[in-house]
């Protein structure tokens, strides 16, 4: 199951956020995202954990936990190919639509 860990400290790399989880839950991969202009962190990152209750027992543990200074987010990570997204309506369409009730 792949994990997406936000709010991490900006120092934090692949091998450290392995580390953290680790103690939890073994590490098939680890992933700390970085910003293609800076090279630095953007401060959230995924790993991938082979047992679905491992998995669960590390979103329970490690989130809301205090990692240097600042409050982890842990949660399934999910494909953003599959999230449903609002439809966007241009102001002109609304206010040319005719609503019947």
């Amino acid at each position: 199951m792949d994990l997406y860990i936000g709010n991490l400290p900006l120092n934090l790399d692949d091998s450290g956020l392995k580390k953290v989880v680790e103690t939890y839950a073994p590490v098939a991969k680890s992933k700390v995202i970085l910003d293609k202009e800076s090279n630095g962190s953007k401060g959230f990152g995924f790993v991938t954990i082979l047992d679905e209750k491992a998995a669960h027992n590390v979103i329970n543990r490690l989130n809301g936990q205090i990692l240097g200074d600042k409050k982890v987010c842990v949660r399934k990570a999910y494909n953003k190919n599959y999230l449903p997204r609002k439809p966007f309506i241009s102001k002109a369409w609304r206010e040319k639509a005719e609503y019947k009730i």
